[in-house]
């Protein structure tokens, strides 16, 4: 277990040397890291100790880092990477360090239209609500969660049900609540986002 732990870091921690969006260099890893089975083995790791707080947050650590590539879509939905964080956000709904974790993982994936429609599909928008009502003192996650809905909800499509899981409601309880400028200014761009779209 602490294996799995540590080789999930350590892809993290290797691709997000370069960032995947910013510079071909990142870009190029995330992908290499995808087409390597990369994301498969962090989901295994996930499904081979669900009960683990600290791998599960290593391996949305990992996810995190190539999420955000296009190209990596098709591997993301091969190895079933989106049900993997929400299925175990679901399970560790107390853990703190596990939903901030998540919720970096899902604002990654939220960043490529490609992967929105099955984020959409399996619950993402409704996880990630949550996380930011049951963590309202994390910051971090705050954050995480308010750009999240904001990439989701920047699909038309996606509006209604962005609305209707409360997502006005918990941003503007962020907006509140945070007392750093970064975490305001994020909360605020994505109250926004969904309420004016």
């Amino acid at each position: 277990n602490d294996v799995q732990e540590a080789g999930c870091r350590a892809l993290a921690k290797l691709v997000a040397t370069e960032t995947p969006h910013e510079t071909p260099d990142g870009k190029q890893l995330a992908m290499h890291m995808a087409r390597e089975g990369g994301l498969r083995e962090v989901v295994a790791a996930m499904n081979a100790f669900p009960e683990s707080a600290d791998i599960q947050a290593a391996a949305c650590a990992a996810i995190e880092a190539v999420g955000c590539v296009d190209e990596n879509s098709g591997a993301l939905a091969e190895a079933a990477v989106i049900d993997a964080v929400i299925g175990r956000m679901q399970e560790h709904r107390f853990s703190e360090l596990v939903q901030q974790e998540a919720c970096r993982a899902l604002n990654s994936i939220s960043s490529s239209g490609a992967s929105r429609p099955g984020l959409v599909s399996a619950g993402g928008i409704e996880v990630l609500v949550a996380a930011m009502q049951r963590h309202p003192d994390a910051q971090k996650l705050q954050v995480k969660a308010c750009r999240a809905l904001a990439n989701i909800n920047s699909d038309v499509a996606n509006e209604p049900k962005v609305a209707a899981a409360g997502a006005i409601e918990a941003i503007i309880a962020a907006v509140n609540k945070c007392d750093k400028p970064n975490a305001v200014l994020n909360a605020c761009a994505a109250l926004e986002s969904v309420s004016f779209p």
